[in-house]
């Protein structure tokens, strides 16, 4: 699912797409360890994927109501 999120100060939008499932681990054929180090090389080496927070509960109930 990609969405579009405003920045809490609205100076920005940023996309971003939720990683699924069967991405993650490799349809079933990765284990904890080698998924932790593909999470790792994706976020800290490659930089291909970002590590994304809900700032608060307000902000993630506006984003639920598509308001956000």
């Amino acid at each position: 699912m990609s969405e579009f999120i405003k920045a809490p100060r609205g100076a920005y939008n940023l996309a971003y797409e939720e990683v699924p499932t069967e991405d993650l681990w490799m349809d079933g054929e990765l284990g904890r360890v080698d998924v932790i180090s593909r999470i790792m090389t994706k976020v800290l080496d490659e930089g291909d994927w970002m590590l994304i927070r809900r700032t608060d509960r307000h902000t993630q109930e506006l984003i639920d109501a598509g308001r956000l």
